[in-house]
């Protein structure tokens, strides 16, 4: 063994140059995201747009930005990236609307952000929730919440659910094996290369820049680059959307989860003990992803979660908007921005009731 150890230990500074390299650069901003959040929270709650910002932890920037509301929201939206765009010019009334949704939101993640705004005393007068069509099938997405789990396992509390800690160890420590990942490294020096490593946001009062934009309300404007896409390139994107989609179906195809349709109608009805007016939305995918839905069997269970939403809303007493179907809406390739996200005047389309 003794004779192994200078080969052993002559890989250390290799080893800590790989780390050292993942962690100050960290593309991806999961070792400095406490901060990153809380930096562009501030800007938010200090009445300004935060544009340029880059790849960090929006559940983490709830956290933060909720923490610091000091007047109740008359509307709040959850859900996931279809919902960003949501904000108060797409309602008539006057109401303040604060949109509260993260990326690839899960039903732990539309938990845990409602129990956000009970924790600091809030109670908006409606409340938005979407989901997307994989939302029920066990195991089929990857669980992002476990930097805000604490208020996802708060919730589970007052709903009387008893909750399985087993991922505890993984939520708190497993981002560190990306220190020594080839692929981080790899990815950490191709973002120091094409943006200097700069993870710089800032405080502006437009809306629409060269950059993602996240709004003094939560909501979100995109890129120019992103707002100008030619539609033979939306076209193109929902076709190179189809493959990642699928993956999102591992489950039986004609079986959604039961554990997670009970915590969803305990935390509907938990909200509504609490005085919300509650829609559930359930928004359309661009064409070319519809009719790739209707053919391939996989997609079974985003049909039938479709129908499930709509009995629940009914037997709930609560609204219902939306349909995976764009047709029914009047809507065609021109009102996506790619697969999956809806332009303002689409989304208006499907909120007009609620509007």
């Amino acid at each position: 063994m003794k004779k192994y150890l200078p080969k052993i230990f002559a890989f250390v500074p290799l080893v800590l140059i790989i780390a050292s390299i993942s962690y100050f650069i960290d593309p991806e901003n999961k070792f400095n995201g406490e901060k990153y959040a809380k930096g562009v929270a501030d800007i938010l709650l200090d009445g300004k747009n935060a544009a340029n910002t880059y790849n960090y932890d929006l559940r983490l920037l709830e956290k933060y930005y909720i923490g610091g509301l000091k007047t109740n929201p008359d509307r709040v939206i959850l859900g996931a990236s279809k919902e960003m765009l949501i904000n108060g010019s797409f309602f008539k009334d006057s109401s303040r609307v604060i949109n509260s949704c993260v990326n690839s939101a899960t039903i732990e993640d539309v938990m845990a952000i409602y129990d956000m705004y009970i924790q600091k005393g809030l109670h908006p007068k409606k409340l938005v929730i979407g989901i997307d069509p994989y939302n029920f099938n066990e195991g089929s997405y990857k669980p992002l919440y476990g930097s805000v789990r604490e208020y996802y396992f708060d919730m589970c509390s007052r709903l009387h659910i008893n909750v399985n800690h087993g991922s505890e160890i993984k939520f708190r420590y497993g981002k560190y094996t990306d220190l020594f990942s080839p692929g981080y490294v790899q990815k950490s020096l191709l973002f120091l290369l094409s943006t200097g490593n700069s993870h710089s946001y800032y405080a502006t009062d437009s809306t629409l820049n060269n950059s993602e934009t996240k709004l003094v309300d939560g909501s979100i404007t995109y890129g120019l680059t992103y707002r100008k896409n030619a539609q033979v390139d939306i076209d193109e994107n929902a076709r190179n959307y189809l493959p990642e989609f699928i993956t999102h179906f591992k489950s039986p195809k004609d079986k959604l989860s039961q554990n997670l349709e009970n915590q969803f109608e305990k935390f509907i009805d938990f909200a509504k003990g609490q005085g919300e007016d509650i829609s559930i939305l359930y928004l359309p995918y661009h064409p070319i992803v519809y009719s790739k839905m209707k053919m391939e069997p996989k997609f079974n269970t985003a049909f039938l979660c479709e129908k499930y939403l709509r009995t629940l809303s009914h037997s709930k007493h609560i609204h219902f908007y939306g349909s995976l179907d764009p047709s029914v809406f009047g809507l065609s390739s021109a009102d996506f921005y790619d697969g999956l996200h809806l332009k303002k005047a689409g989304l208006m389309k499907v909120l007009e009731q609620e509007r």
